[in-house]
């Protein structure tokens, strides 16, 4: 249940708002803080690093993951070295894909691929975890040398403890040991009879953070600061026609002033601004900005910004933070 809010700010209307719970847990999450305390939310090296860091976290999670990582690659394999007939074919796709359940006579069948099975599974289970290995140490060193060129200490990732079958190598559970029988047939009764490794990925909060475009608005709230507002992020607010309208950034100064800012990580289209509008009308401030990544604002929408009292501010990351906090008005503009 979301909680109404009434925001009070002396000399302008009272405000009810809300904020969504989830983005409240995002936003509480320590890892989360330690990102927006860095002040780098706009920086083009940040957002270089992050790009970074979701691909290396993107592999490690295809192969933590994957229901069984080895099967398409056991099934290529093995066919190469033993060329079979059509139903010897599906026999070993049965084999392979749904090993616990298949019927004895199947077994039997290809019992004569089962030891090369285990060992190619095991050959490429190694590949695998060095894989692991190595993507987590690239994604600690590129925290490392972020860190370093910017004198900041960045705390946005987690470490995963993975339990690997001693036989085939076979990844049998994640961050809490489970008692099971490996693919390969051994049982792993007790923690001690599977092997344990580690890696590092991306906070699944700061993942949120970043795919929701919180670190844009976050990040823009920040110079807002810096400009003299007091800001809140990610809110809703009720309009006089009783709908909740969602505001990335409500910033007030001097008591006598409210803006309203719209954060767009994309090219901004005629209809982005036409709803931005739609929104300052219905619950009513002095002007509004719109923030974009993108170089290329069209003329129509720069017409139909100035004729409503709304500041464009793009090419973010081409800018400094001192080149972008002089574009934000102190309104009226």
């Amino acid at each position: 249940m979301i909680k109404d809010d009434i925001h009070e700010c002396a000399g302008l209307p009272p405000l009810r708002t809300n904020k969504n719970n989830d983005r409240k847990e995002i936003e509480n999450e320590p890892k989360v803080k330690n990102l927006i305390n860095t002040h780098l939310l706009l920086s083009k090296n940040m957002k270089i690093l992050l790009d970074d860091l979701i691909t290396l976290s993107d592999k490690i999670e295809e192969i933590v993951f994957s229901d069984d990582p080895t099967a398409k690659f056991l099934v290529d394999s093995v066919m190469l070295k033993y060329p079979t007939s059509g139903e010897n074919v599906k026999h070993l796709r049965n084999y392979l894909f749904h090993m616990p359940l298949v019927h004895p006579d199947i077994r039997r069948k290809t019992q004569k691929f089962a030891a090369e099975e285990l060992k190619i599974r095991t050959e490429v289970n190694d590949v695998l975890l060095n894989e692991l290995a190595t993507t987590t140490n690239q994604t600690v060193d590129t925290i490392n040398k972020f860190e370093k060129n910017h004198g900041i200490d960045l705390d946005i990732t987690r470490n995963v403890t993975i339990f690997i079958c001693a036989k085939c190598k076979s990844i049998n559970s994640i961050d809490r040991f489970k008692r099971g029988k490996c693919r390969c047939g051994k049982l792993i009764n007790s923690s001690s009879s599977a092997q344990q490794k580690s890696f590092t990925i991306l906070n699944s909060a700061v993942r949120k953070f970043i795919a929701q475009d919180m670190w844009l608005e976050e990040g823009f709230a920040y110079l807002l600061r810096k400009k003299g507002y007091q800001v809140k992020t990610g809110i809703s607010i009720l309009g006089r026609s009783g709908v909740f309208h969602e505001i990335d950034n409500l910033a007030e100064k001097d008591h006598k002033m409210r803006l309203f800012c719209e954060c767009k990580s994309s090219v901004l289209k005629l209809k982005d601004i036409f709803n931005f509008i739609g929104k300052m009308n219905e619950i009513g401030c002095h002007c509004g900005i719109m923030v974009t990544v993108a170089d290329e604002v069209e003329l129509d929408i720069l017409k139909v910004a100035r004729g409503n009292n709304i500041t464009i501010v793009s090419s973010i990351y081409k800018k400094s933070p001192e080149q972008i906090v002089s574009e934000i008005p102190n309104c009226p503009i």
